[in-house]
């Protein structure tokens, strides 16, 4: 089985040919799902496409909205990079309908702005 540092010296493999497109994210009402992320983020909700609903991030990746009715929703972790001139307006629209965010993924510190990666 191949190890990561050959993977990294592989001359075939090119640098940056591959980007994420779309990631289908699963839940129990995917309109109101949708509908809710793209208002805190000031995005808009686009047109089904087959079970899809999706949420153009800007920057060709859509988050597309997909229903699971029948099994309980997990857990999942997104982070999203929001200009510094709209942070204070999303964090406010959280605030707002009284959500409760979290400066990192394991929830040990509620209502701390998250750290910002380079």
């Amino acid at each position: 089985m191949p190890n990561e540092q050959q993977y990294q010296n592989d001359p075939e493999l090119p640098e940056t040919s591959v980007q994420l497109n779309h990631t289908a994210v699963h839940a129990t009402d995917r309109q109101l799902s949708a509908e809710f992320l793209a208002v805190i983020l000031g995005l808009k909700v686009g047109a089904p496409f087959g079970p899809f609903l999706p949420v153009d991030l800007g920057n060709g990746v859509t988050l597309d909205y997909y229903e699971k009715r029948d099994e309980p929703s997990q857990s999942q972790h997104y982070a999203f990079l929001v200009p510094d001139e709209q942070f204070d307006n999303m964090i406010a629209r959280l605030e707002a309908v009284r959500v409760t965010y979290y400066a990192n993924p394991s929830h040990t510190e509620p209502g701390q702005r998250p750290c910002v990666r380079p």
